[in-house]
């Protein structure tokens, strides 16, 4: 795995995942402001291989790439994932913004259980769990971020590493 730099991959605790997972719904704008998040998530390419997987079947109505996200229309609801499998391991990251709520789940297996368990839980949240309310244009814009340039990067779509 490691052999191979295009193969990517996080190495990260469940703690360190929920951190990013709370930078993506917004929880810490000082380094990603809301404007950057719909950036990144925005719907750029339409992908239809996860419309005809088994359990996504029956659930997605559309489904595209945004800037490193999957992002899909889980009945009527966007929904914004990425998972990862490397030998012995699968991770997967969903979320929903318009929620507020996400799912980190770290597997020390190589199941797909993992894939049923994602969308049983998303059918179950977007049952039981209320929208968030808008923020206006005024508040999607936070004064004083600490990463300007990441904007200039997302509007022009080039593809950076962080290093």
């Amino acid at each position: 795995y490691y052999r191979y730099e295009s193969a990517s991959g996080i190495n990260a605790s469940i703690t360190d995942m929920s951190k990013w997972l709370k930078l993506m719904l917004g929880h810490y704008p000082g380094v990603l402001s809301d404007y950057q998040i719909e950036k990144l998530i925005e719907p750029k390419t339409l992908t239809t291989k996860e419309l005809h997987r088994r359990h996504w079947q029956g659930h997605l109505n559309t489904a595209h790439y945004g800037l490193g996200w999957r992002v899909y229309d889980f009945e009527g609801e966007q929904l914004v994932h990425h998972g990862g499998w490397v030998s012995g391991y699968r991770a997967d990251v969903t979320f929903a913004p318009e929620f507020g709520v996400g799912l980190v789940f770290l597997m020390n297996a190589e199941s797909n259980l993992i894939n049923k368990f994602r969308v049983d839980f998303w059918e179950n949240a977007f049952k039981t769990v209320e929208k968030k309310p808008k923020k206006d244009d005024q508040q999607k814009v936070a004064p004083g971020y600490a990463y300007p340039e990441l904007d200039r990067l997302i509007e022009h779509n080039l593809e950076f590493k962080l290093q």
